[in-house]
């Protein structure tokens, strides 16, 4: 007996192992199948075949079909995790955890097809999450997707917070010098990107898109800092403005000019650090480890810092040592306070940073403050602190500021904060099916909404495109993209051709294709960044490492450069555009066959409606090709991952040429009277005309689509996006309704909107 109740509390599973059971003893059995598992460990562990038998939330495994007694059993009901794994030399392989045990413990089996994977893992996973989904029929999972979850977190739902943030220009900002070489950063908790930096302007224009994932709680505000480079001091701090996330809980597109509030580089604050703390009431002790920071401030000439830490309890001081350039320091370091037994109750922890100089004084980057009444005895607690300025601080500057009467300009932004929940994959099946054209493809249902008409899904986001606001057009088409191109479905394809074909039907002037922002340019735009960057480092990234490496520059504009240097500046230049065009002519055949067979259903609708001498036929692929991939990459080569590092003003200017002249040359347009000091490039792009246009019929012509390797399952990644696009659609469905009181509407468009609205009754919240 004593024996017995040591293996009850070692595992969970033991009352099961006590009692043993036949294959035929097994009644009400959700399935049952041969499945290869992996036994023993270490060196001993095997692959064996066994007959598994799915009862309620048990599955047993036995030798064979018509054993008498069980090899084994998995209690479900302790598991909290499912998913596919990767073991060399084997497919279709799942594995199971249970941490019940003090070790967690971990099933693999696989297969023989990936049919039947689906099947053993939708049937496993509702018995996992019979407990919390109670009601729900097998069948509805079959006509699932199989997703990886871990419970609780993703059992039946669960949030996530995202941060868009374009930073699109700014006005009328202060320049100390004359002029200003500004650039941006942008931070929200511990997350932090930069734009690149804008050469010589008051007025500069990024145009850059960050996405940042945000744990929900932890955030509450947006910062926003515009900088002014300066390759010899201290880069100047000209403003910053702070966006509360509560203005932006509509899960909408804010687009506005923010003013821009003083702040110095003095007291500027980012990043935060982390401590683990323990208060021990027995030991009358407070100890804390100070362990890293992260994207701290940066507050010397080298573009970083030397920073250190002071910690303050009452009367108690303790520091760290410095960690000598850098804006991440790991300190690693423990220390000890005592606890009085008369503490305050309110007495707290401060930890100040402190950037270390060797001539002058130290520098402050920040401070937080821990209250020791919210850090229960006896428990550790990890966790990261934002670091904060001084109150006292910013008042001040304010108020210098505003006593000098400075300006410190505005900056135009894209702000979207939304808050997801994202739902097990069964939930959105049935939108999916109306969405994504996919007979007999992994996910199709004999049961889907769209069997009569599998193109009902695009049709109603063909509608959408007509209601929806140009502000959340982006956010939709990068969702949309998203999800039909997910390794399940492979499909952008169905969506990206009659989105376009659609567009360029109703334009009535050839010139003004694509002109707008729709969600077939924005669609396209996506799809692109998603497959062809590739591409890109393949055909752009010989020059783009060429000019960083440049010593001398390229530049042709005598209000910028001398005039004895312009000739020899101008033929480096010609140098680089033939070896620049002479890539991008060779390489049609480098050119991803999705993206080919895009161009040519735009090409083709093109000359079906505007005849075969249209220049149209090249516009439409032009303006996609370079407009919208290769000439932004070549202006942010770093966006782009093509490169480590921003360009300096040198490097930036010889990538604003190459792309002027390439975009020109794209265009089958000379340079005019706008830019002057270009016009010696015309000798070039006249005789590189044709060449321009026979490259872009080269990448309108389609080439066999590889035969696509479909996933079993949505990840995480994927429902994401497809949480995205459901939000987007419910909200967007009343406006959609409203066009069926159009007389005029297209039949097949009513069909699909009441269609689609139906199915979107369906899908839970």
């Amino acid at each position: 007996w004593c024996r017995v109740k040591s293996c009850f509390r070692r595992t969970p599973t033991a009352l099961a192992l006590l009692m043993s059971v036949s294959v035929k003893s097994l009644a009400e059995v959700t399935k049952d199948g041969y499945m290869t598992k992996l036994g023993g460990k270490g060196l001993t562990a095997n692959w064996k075949k066994r007959w598994f038998v799915l009862q309620g939330n048990k599955l047993f495994y036995f030798e064979a079909n018509n054993s008498d007694k069980e090899s084994g059993v998995i209690d479900l009901g302790a598991c909290n995790k499912i998913s596919l794994d990767t073991i060399k030399g084997k497919k279709n392989v799942f594995k199971i955890e249970d941490p019940a045990s003090s070790a967690t413990r971990v099933y693999h089996m696989y297969t023989d097809t990936e049919a039947e994977l689906r099947s053993w893992v939708e049937a496993i996973q509702h018995s996992m999450m019979s407990k919390d989904i109670s009601g729900l029929s097998l069948s509805m999972l079959r006509a699932a997707s199989v997703s990886t979850f871990s419970r609780p977190s993703t059992l039946t739902k669960h949030k996530v917070c995202t941060l868009f943030i374009n930073v699109a220009e700014a006005r009328n900002l202060p320049g100390f010098k004359g002029t200003s070489d500004p650039y941006v950063i942008c931070d929200a908790g511990n997350a932090q990107v930069r734009t690149r930096t804008i050469f010589r302007t008051l007025e500069p224009f990024w145009g850059e898109d960050f996405t940042l994932d945000l744990v929900e709680g932890q955030v509450s505000e947006v910062k926003i800092t515009v900088w002014d480079q300066d390759m010899l001091k201290k880069d100047e701090l000209i403003g910053q403005v702070i966006v509360p996330l509560t203005s932006l809980s509509d899960a909408k597109t804010h687009e506005q000019w923010y003013p821009l509030f003083p702040l110095s580089s003095k007291i500027y604050i980012s990043g935060d650090i982390l401590l683990r703390i323990q208060k021990s009431v027995m030991r009358r002790t407070l100890t804390v480890r100070v362990i890293e920071g992260r994207n701290l401030a940066s507050k010397d000439a080298n573009g970083l810092s030397d920073p250190y830490i002071l910690l303050f309890y009452g009367d108690q001081k303790r520091k760290t040592k410095v960690v000598k350039k850098s804006l991440n320091p790991f300190f690693n370091e423990d220390f000890s306070f005592d606890l009085p037994k008369d503490a305050d109750e309110n007495a707290k922890l401060r930890v100040e940073i402190w950037d270390w100089d060797r001539v002058g004084s130290n520098d402050f980057m920040g401070e937080t403050e821990i209250h020791l009444d919210e850090i229960e005895p006896e428990v550790v607690y990890d966790s990261w602190y934002i670091l904060m300025p001084k109150l006292d601080d910013i008042m001040a500057a304010e108020g210098a500021d505003k006593k000098k009467g400075n300006s410190r300009g505005e900056a135009r932004l894209k702000l979207r904060y939304t808050e997801d929940m994202i739902l097990p994959t069964f939930a959105y099946q049935g939108l999916l099916d109306f969405l994504i054209p996919h007979p007999g493809g992994p996910g199709s249902s004999s049961s889907s909404t769209s069997s009569t008409d599998p193109t009902q899904g695009v049709k109603f986001i063909i509608a959408l495109d007509k209601v929806i606001s140009s502000t959340e057009r982006e956010s939709l088409a990068r969702a949309l993209v998203a999800t039909y191109h997910c390794p399940m479905y492979r499909a952008a394809l169905s969506l990206l051709i009659p989105l376009t074909t659609s567009e360029i039907r109703a334009t009535i002037h050839e010139e003004t294709i694509f002109r707008g922002n729709s969600l077939s340019t924005k669609g396209v735009d996506a799809f692109m960044k998603l497959i062809a960057l590739g591409y890109l480092d393949k055909v752009i990234g010989p020059t783009i490492k060429a000019v960083y490496a440049m010593k001398k520059g390229c530049e042709v504009d005598p209000t910028r450069e001398k005039e004895e240097n312009i000739a020899g500046n101008f033929a480096r230049l010609v140098k680089l555009v033939e070896q620049l065009t002479a890539d991008v002519f060779s390489s049609a055949p480098h050119v991803p066959a999705e993206i080919r067979a895009l161009f040519h259903a735009m090409q083709s609708q093109v000359v079906l409606q505007y005849g075969e001498k249209s220049t149209a036929r090249y516009s439409v692929v032009s303006s996609f090709m370079f407009l919208r991939h290769i000439c932004p990459a070549l202006l942010n080569p770093k966006l782009f991952g093509l490169a480590p590092d921003h360009p300096t003003e040198h490097t930036a200017r010889v990538f604003t040429l190459l792309s002027k002249t390439l975009q020109n040359l794209a265009n089958l347009a000379e340079f005019g009277q706008k830019e002057p000091y270009m016009k010696d490039m015309n000798v070039f792009i006249k005789a590189n005309l044709q060449n321009m246009m026979n490259f872009l019929d080269a990448v309108s012509v389609p080439v066999p689509l590889p035969a696509p390797e479909l996933a079993p399952i949505l990840t995480e990644t994927d429902l994401r996006h497809v949480a995205a696009v459901h939000r987007h659609l419910d909200r967007e469905k009343p406006s959609v309704l409203k066009l069926l009181s159009d007389p005029n509407l297209d039949p097949e468009l009513k069909i699909a909107i009441e269609v689609g609205a139906s199915v979107l009754e369906k899908v839970p919240h």
